[in-house]
């Protein structure tokens, strides 16, 4: 019996340790193939590697991501910026993207929060969740408890190489085949030069308005990251960008988010900078669809914050 587990442990020894050769592999190929998965790599491999060296962040979700152009804001005010709006997740998750980075880089002098509608809302699902593969095991001690809360991964995907990667076949297609190292993101955004589509006439085909819901836990660990940066002398500002005024119509509760949104801002001392009524909320020629801005509007609104701030 101990001959045969000797034979067994001698055949499983090399196997185990290929896995784990192949896991890092595999992992260092991807995190590479910045075009993938909304260029979210590029952002989390600056984060993880420390080098987001810039005095003003923007975060938020995708409307951080495509509206807040950095280059613009330190090509106008001499300081450097940078965006890391995270795609489809509300602020649960973009917590959790501040905190690691503040953890490998150093501290701003400045957060531009990117509010919306939904930013107190939480999802149940780990959404593109395929940009957390390489990065799993390397710095489980920063993910897994935050990923854990959501549906998408397991514990055993932290520790043992390669099973993370079963089924994700398409993921392991791009890897292999995949040359490119460039990205279309420029310190975190992402420019969309897109016309206007169907997304907010098939929403009204579907539903006459959206109610959204406030997760209380979430909006209670927004209050703690505002004081805490407060308490850190690192200035808070909030900002609801443009928004097309037929989606604002559609949500039925939105007047009472703004008031919220509003009074965070007495509370705290911080300025809250709306711009739903700008005159950009009114012209479809800015938009790709009712909540994101295309190139043309995403270029002019930051023109408008960056004058905004500096009146201020």
């Amino acid at each position: 019996m101990q001959k045969f587990l000797k034979k067994t442990l001698l055949f499983l020894f090399p196997l185990v340790v290929l896995s784990f050769v192949l896991d890092g592999v595999l992992s260092s190929k991807l995190k590479k193939t910045t075009t993938l998965f909304k260029g979210e790599y590029a952002v989390w491999n600056d984060i993880f590697e420390g080098k987001i060296d810039s005095d003003i962040l923007i975060i938020g979700s995708s409307r951080a991501w495509v509206h807040f152009n950095p280059t613009m804001i330190t090509e106008q005010t001499g300081i450097s910026c940078y965006n890391i709006g995270i795609d489809g997740h509300p602020f649960l998750l973009q917590n959790t993207r501040y905190d690691i980075l503040r953890k490998y880089n150093k501290k701003p002098k400045t957060v531009i929060v990117s509010l919306e509608s939904n930013s107190f809302f939480k999802r149940p699902d780990l959404y593109n969740s395929s940009q957390f593969l390489p990065y799993l095991r390397t710095n489980k001690d920063d993910l897994k408890e935050p990923l854990l809360k959501f549906k998408g991964f397991n514990k055993y995907d932290f520790v043992l190489p390669l099973i993370r990667y079963y089924g994700n076949f398409s993921v392991l297609k791009e890897v292999l085949l995949s040359s490119s190292n460039s990205t279309n993101r420029v310190k975190g955004f992402e420019a969309h030069a897109k016309k206007w589509n169907s997304d907010l006439l098939n929403a009204k085909k579907k539903y006459k308005s959206l109610k959204v819901k406030i997760d209380t836990t979430t909006l209670n660990l927004f209050k703690e990251f505002v004081k805490k940066n407060k308490a850190e002398e690192i200035e808070v500002i909030l900002v609801y960008s443009p928004e097309y005024i037929e989606g604002q119509e559609f949500i039925s509760n939105r007047d009472s988010i703004i008031n919220l949104y509003k009074k965070i801002s007495d509370e705290n001392k911080i300025s809250f900078i709306d711009f739903s009524n700008d005159s950009i909320s009114y012209k479809k020629e800015y938009f790709y669809n009712a909540t994101h801005l295309n190139k043309k509007g995403a270029n002019l609104f930051t023109q408008k914050l960056i004058d905004t701030l500096n009146n201020k």
